[in-house]
């Protein structure tokens, strides 16, 4: 039994999650499969709008609360599963999806993948959601037991796997910067710069380096040294929208881009922040830096020893950084080699292999319900 037909649900944000969400739109299509997006990040404002303009109709003042604008933002997905005959729903990262859709789809008997992004920052979010659904994905390979225990004490069989997340080959190449209309720096980072990443930077003399910082600045603090090498954001104005093909283009063109985790999970106030442990796995931006074949200098985690071996310098503290990046300024042969090595190592990393992977579970999935193949619905109108 293949899978032919499913319902994609974007993650309801444009940050670099929205780029797994496109990457496996393509990668679906590539793979036979029809995908019919639902663009959740287009109408969670129209929820808001519509939900503040009947409370105002109805003489009330108060501001419709965040669940019930994810609630009406996500709603129609359900219908449109059903419109289209979709097999299965995937829904990227899946924060700002109501669980509730996940009861109603299951009432349909219309099995969900959700395709986590968020671990294990927001893994105590995942675990009231993993029970709810046939297949769970986490990009931290430490999740994996916490998620499943969380399904089977619900009396849940979800299967629940390690997947990272990936590259998308039309975005993520050697030469993609080539001819980009960019810096070309010494080192760059781009992301959010969260006070953990801040306290890593600012404990290192950057002085003689070209270095910049590309992103989201809003808990860096005023008074930090870091703002010197910020790029396009100010504290008045901290984030500096920036797309994934100026990313790309910005890795492969720096001499070395610089990998950093975090330590916090943050909610969706930006004053809302918990200290967690920050997992073991490598995240989205070393998979596509080294599809760039960019170099890069990484804080330490075991999967990034496991997956890159030595062709990713890692470090545990400033004066490790310091070290790395002096020493690899000065060596442009050693550069080179490594980056040609890179892309070969994350071949097997495109959304297009994510998405046959998520196919071929949804359609274990679909064989273990004892579910037919949907029967091609009319023309939706």
């Amino acid at each position: 039994m293949s899978i032919r037909r499913i319902v994609l649900v974007d993650p309801g944000h444009t940050w670099s999650t929205y780029d797994a969400f496109t990457g496996l739109h393509r990668g679906f299509t590539l793979t036979g499969i029809q995908s019919f997006p639902y663009a959740l990040e287009r109408r969670l404002p129209l929820a808001r709008d519509w939900l503040s303009y009947t409370r105002a109709s109805a003489g009330r003042l108060d501001a419709p609360g965040d669940d019930e604008v994810i609630c009406i933002a996500g709603q129609e997905s359900v219908l449109q599963a059903l419109a289209v005959g979709a097999e299965a729903v995937v829904v990227v990262s899946g924060l700002l999806y109501d669980p509730r859709l996940y009861t109603m789809l299951a009432r349909a008997r219309i099995p969900v993948f959700v395709f986590g992004t968020e671990s294990p920052y927001n893994d105590d979010f995942y675990e009231g959601i993993a029970p709810m659904v046939a297949a769970f994905s986490t990009n931290e390979a430490t999740s994996v037991p916490r998620l499943e225990g969380a399904a089977r004490a619900r009396g849940s069989d979800t299967r629940v796997i390690h997947m990272p997340l990936g590259y998308d080959p039309e975005r993520h190449f050697p030469g993609v910067g080539l001819n980009a209309d960019l810096p070309a720096h010494d080192v760059v980072f781009v992301g959010n710069v969260y006070p953990s990443r801040a306290r890593m930077l600012e404990a290192v003399d950057w002085s003689g380096i070209d270095m910049a910082l590309y992103g989201v600045f809003r808990m860096l603090d005023r008074s930090s040294t870091l703002w010197r090498y910020v790029i396009g954001a100010t504290p008045d104005q901290p984030e500096m929208a920036i797309d994934n093909r100026a990313t790309a283009a910005l890795y492969d063109r720096a001499k070395i881009t610089l990998n950093l985790f975090r330590t916090e999970k943050i909610g969706r106030g930006w004053d809302d922040v918990t200290d967690v442990d920050g997992g073991e796995s490598i995240n989205p931006r070393m998979i596509e830096a080294a599809a760039c074949g960019a170099f890069m200098i990484s804080e330490y985690r075991p999967e990034v020893e496991r997956t890159f071996g030595p062709l990713v310098p890692t470090f545990r503290s400033p004066s490790e950084l310091q070290r790395l990046v002096h020493y690899f300024l000065e060596h442009d042969d050693e550069r080179h080699a490594i980056e040609a090595e890179l892309p070969k190592v994350v071949a097997g990393f495109s959304y297009h292999d994510r998405a046959r992977e998520i196919a071929e579970v949804l359609a274990r999935v679909r064989q273990d319900m004892g579910l037919s193949p949907v029967v091609q619905p009319a023309p939706v109108l």
